[in-house]
């Protein structure tokens, strides 16, 4: 299925840069938001198998994105999100060299991912608190969200799914519930 991974085949690419020019995407270098979210759009624009779907907006008035990845015309999803806490940069960088994997080269596997998966891909799920580590405070981990405590702003997103949340559809077992 896989192809086994060979170091000579493998370029690496000095991704400590930050990217300037906010306009567009830099696959060698960090990017802030705004270039994510362009290379979300253009990509898009690019594959007619690819569409950004808007799931929602943040406090900052940013958007929530996902991008779908369906070649394959299939129900089998994997599910990729980046970027829960926004001062690890690296996860976006990773996760958008993914899609670019996926899309822009044709190897083999990639070719046998496309035809048997439907990608939903979040590389930023904190847009506010990621953009807050580019402009104000590299370590913040949160978002933006106002809360309570006016000394503790910022909710830590990972920690907020509804009690009880699974993923999971099959039968339960009684250890499950």
């Amino acid at each position: 299925m896989f192809t086994e991974f060979h170091s000579e085949d493998f370029k690496w690419v000095d991704i400590i840069t930050t990217n300037d020019d906010k306009s567009y995407y830099n696959y060698t270098g960090y990017n802030s938001w705004l270039p994510i979210r362009n290379e979300l759009y253009r990509l898009a624009k690019t594959y007619d198998f690819v569409t950004v779907e808007q799931y929602g907006k943040t406090h900052e008035n940013r958007e929530l994105l996902a991008l779908h990845i369906n070649k394959a015309k299939k129900n089998e999803v994997v599910f990729l999100n980046s970027l829960m806490h926004a001062r690890e940069w690296m996860t976006g960088c990773i996760t958008m060299n993914i899609i670019h994997r996926l899309l822009e080269y044709s190897t083999e596997d990639a070719k046998f991912l496309l035809a048997n998966f439907h990608f939903v891909i979040i590389p930023v799920v904190n847009p506010d608190g990621y953009e807050y580590t580019h402009t104000t405070n590299r370590m913040w981990r949160k978002n933006r969200e106002p809360t309570t405590e006016k000394s503790c702003k910022g909710v830590d997103v990972n920690r907020n799914f509804m009690y009880g949340y699974k993923a999971f559809k099959g039968k339960e077992s009684k250890e499950e519930r």
